[in-house]
């Protein structure tokens, strides 16, 4: 049995192992919006979502306990004694773990079709835009009807 295609999100997500070019990234997610994800990709990247949500609210709660900052005693090749201050390793994971949520996030919201919009819904919006576009003295419609 064959290997499945990397989606586009995948890829940005644990590296482009197989230098694919732009182009190739382009063409591919072109063919993704084509064809579609399939609802099982999307619950693994949901599920791998909350795993990676986890690890960073575990990170997150090391570096307000231990602080951004940590100093660390080492010893010279003569034997004294001396402290360095060194960013806590936990900080570079946040980050990580922040990019891949995105990512996550992008890749989720782009699969799932939008719902579609009520009509009320639209007439709400369109009172809205025409209550900005009237300028700070105006009311909205649905004050007045009142």
């Amino acid at each position: 049995m064959g290997r499945t295609k990397k989606t586009v999100g995948e890829i940005l997500l644990t590296g482009n192992t197989r230098k694919l070019s732009r182009a190739q990234l382009s063409e591919r997610a072109a063919e993704e919006k084509s064809s579609g994800v399939s609802p099982h990709k999307i619950a693994q990247a949901e599920k791998m979502y909350l795993d990676i949500f986890e690890r960073r609210e575990t990170a997150q709660a090391d570096v307000r306990k231990r602080g951004a900052v940590l100093r660390m005693v080492r010893y010279s090749a003569k034997g004294n004694r001396y402290t360095v201050e060194a960013p806590n390793p936990n900080l570079k994971i946040c980050q990580q773990c922040e990019r891949a949520l995105m990512e996550i996030s992008r890749f989720v919201t782009s699969a799932k079709p939008a719902p579609d919009k009520s009509t009320e819904e639209t007439r709400e919006e369109d009172d809205f835009a025409e209550f900005i576009a009237r300028g700070p003295q105006a009311r909205l419609r649905s004050e007045s009807r009142d």
